[in-house]
C-alpha cells in the first residue's frame, strides 16, 4: 500500500474471542481473533489503516507476535514501525514472553511502547454503577464512556 511506505508507523493490535459458525457442521465455535492496524502522524487527515482481522492459533503472546509479523511482512511495513500500542495485558507487555517483547526480538529492533488503560476505566465504571445502583451492570461499560 503506498500510503505506508516510507512513514513512520504506529502498530495497533488487540485481540478478541469471536463466536462463529463453522459452516460444514453449522456449530457456533468461538475463535481467537487480532485485530492489526497501522496509523502515522504522516497519514494526515487519515485516521488508520485497518491491516487486517486474522484468526489466531491460540491468543498467547508467541501466537499474536507471529501473526502480527506475517501481516506486517506481508504488507512491507516492517521497517517502518516504531511504536506499539496495546492494551497492558500480561500477555501483551510480559517482560519476557509478552507479545511486545517476542516482536522486538523478531523483528530485531526497540519500540516506543504505547500502553493503553482504558479497560482499567470500564472495570471502575462497572464497579461505581453496581456501588450507586445496587445493579450489575449488563451494557459492556465502553458503551456507557
Amino acid at each position: 500500500m503506498k500510503e505506508m511506505a516510507g512513514k513512520h508507523l504506529v502498530l495497533h493490535f488487540d485481540g478478541k474471542i469471536l463466536k462463529h459458525i463453522e459452516e460444514e457442521n453449522k456449530q457456533s465455535t468461538s475463535t481467537d481473533r487480532i485485530a492489526i492496524s497501522v496509523t502515522s502522524p504522516e497519514f494526515g487527515d487519515r485516521d488508520d489503516l485497518l491491516l487486517g482481522v486474522v484468526p489466531c492459533e491460540s491468543g498467547k503472546s508467541a501466537d499474536c507476535a507471529l501473526c502480527i509479523q506475517n501481516l506486517c511482512e506481508y504488507f512491507d511495513v516492517c521497517d517502518g514501525i516504531f511504536a506499539i500500542c496495546a492494551d497492558t495485558t500480561a500477555a501483551n507487555t510480559g517482560r519476557n514472553n509478552g507479545t511486545i517483547v517476542i516482536l522486538a526480538q523478531v523483528l530485531q529492533k526497540p519500540f516506543l511502547w504505547l500502553l493503553c488503560r482504558h479497560h482499567i476505566s470500564e472495570l471502575t465504571i462497572k464497579a461505581c454503577y453496581q456501588a450507586v445502583t445496587g445493579e450489575t451492570l449488563l451494557v459492556p461499560a465502553e458503551k456507557c464512556l
